[in-house]
This record gives C-alpha cells, sequence and structure tokens, in this order.
C-alpha cells in the first residue's frame, strides 16, 4: 500500500509509530486490520502498523482486540465505530464460499468467535460509540 505522507502518519500515529501487536519500532508495514480477503472498503480506519512478523503470524486471519496492546483507545473505537456489523463480512464469504473451499487459509471456527468478540464489545461500549454520525 502506498500512502501519502498525511496518510502515513495518521495510521502510524494509531500506536505512537509502534507495532499495534508486540510494541516494536522496527519494520512496520501497514495492515488490515479486518483482512482484505473480507472486501472490506479499503479505509484509513481499518489499516493499522504492524511489524512484518506480526503480520507474518497474523496469516489471513482477524486480530483479536485483546492482543491490539498498542492501539490507543481513540483508535479502537473509531475502527470499531467503522464496523458496526463485523459478523457480516465472514459470513458472507462462508456463505459465499463454503467453509471447506476456505482449505485451511483462514481458522473459520476461530475467526467467528473473534468476531462475536467484537460483538459483545461494541454492545458493551455502545454508549461510548456514536454509531448515527459516522
Amino acid at each position: 500500500m502506498v500512502f501519502d505522507y498525511k496518510k502515513n502518519e495518521r495510521v502510524l500515529c494509531k500506536t505512537n509509530c509502534r507495532c499495534a501487536m508486540c510494541g516494536t519500532e522496527n519494520n512496520l508495514i501497514h495492515a488490515y486490520f479486518i483482512p482484505s480477503w473480507t472486501r472490506v472498503p479499503k479505509e484509513i480506519d481499518n489499516i493499522i502498523p504492524l511489524c512484518f512478523n506480526c503480520n507474518i503470524k497474523r496469516g489471513l486471519n482477524f486480530i483479536e482486540i485483546g492482543k491490539l496492546k498498542y492501539l490507543t483507545e481513540i483508535s479502537l473505537q473509531e475502527t470499531m465505530r467503522y464496523y458496526k456489523k463485523l459478523d457480516s463480512y465472514l459470513y458472507k464469504y462462508v456463505a459465499l464460499y463454503g467453509k471447506q473451499r476456505t482449505r485451511g487459509l483462514i481458522n473459520v471456527d476461530n475467526n467467528l468467535l473473534i468476531l462475536n468478540s467484537y460483538l459483545l464489545w461494541c454492545r458493551e461500549h455502545k454508549s461510548e460509540l456514536d454509531w448515527e454520525n459516522k
């Protein structure tokens, strides 16, 4: 992904120029919070800084909120506000292609559990998230 300077700074400010998972400042790349295979819109709210190693470990799977230790609370809320119906992406994918067709590239069951945790988080923080204005 190629960004202009302003967008690059906006992404890096989400974690104070650190990897969102491990906190390292080396080899940072821009990664999709919600994987691109879900065909979500390619918005800046969906991009977080990850180091090369954390991006490899993550693979094609979703990232658990608890693993994003270095993402600021404001950035996390912006991301969650942007994706108020996160579960629909994976469910649509499985409905279109079937669980068998993923060929083990993604851990569907684990991703569904992660998406359920997102939905619970959204419900718990509903008063903080202003869905209607975003």
